[in-house]
């Protein structure tokens, strides 16, 4: 590979590692909001059935349940978990959006790095809205990003 093929296939790295890893948090939120949208309505309908006389200690049970079900939805409210799983869903597509530039550099063509560069400049804006990454979350998206790429990681 010559230098603007090195640079070429660099900025695709990066971009299908910033989508890999947006991909993931957004599943990571989802599936917060899923299990407590699920929790919520298991135990909602678990202290109606807790109001019937019948069952010992039924005030017990409905304060377990409503305090389980409080905290659940404050997780979300408190977290920003659905901010979250838009601001990755859009940011995953404005990567997409970069890793489509950066694979249609011609490296043959004669404005190759005026190509790169605008690539490049995309990256950089782009950066500019990124929240602060999780190391671990941003780990596993570029070994990730090496097995797809059929690369050997670098990383300890």
């Amino acid at each position: 590979m010559n230098k603007l093929e090195d640079k070429k296939h660099e900025l695709v790295f990066q971009a299908r590692m910033n989508i890999i890893y947006h991909e993931k948090s957004e599943e990571i939120f989802s599936k917060f909001i899923n299990w407590t949208a699920f929790i919520s309505v298991l135990f909602s309908s678990a202290t109606i059935i807790a109001l019937i006389p019948w069952i010992e200690n039924s005030k017990l049970l409905i304060a377990f349940f409503s305090i389980v079900v409080t905290c659940t939805n404050a997780g979300v409210l408190a977290f920003e978990m659905l901010h979250k799983i838009g601001m990755h869903s859009h940011l995953r597509k404005k990567w997409m959006e970069v890793l489509h530039l950066a694979q249609t550099i011609d490296t043959s063509h004669a404005e190759v790095e005026n190509e790169i560069e605008k690539v490049e400049t995309e990256l950089f804006k782009l950066n500019t809205e990124e929240p602060v990454q999780n190391s671990k979350r941003l780990k596993m998206a570029y070994e990730l990003t090496c097995v797809s790429m059929g690369l050997k990681s670098l990383a300890k």
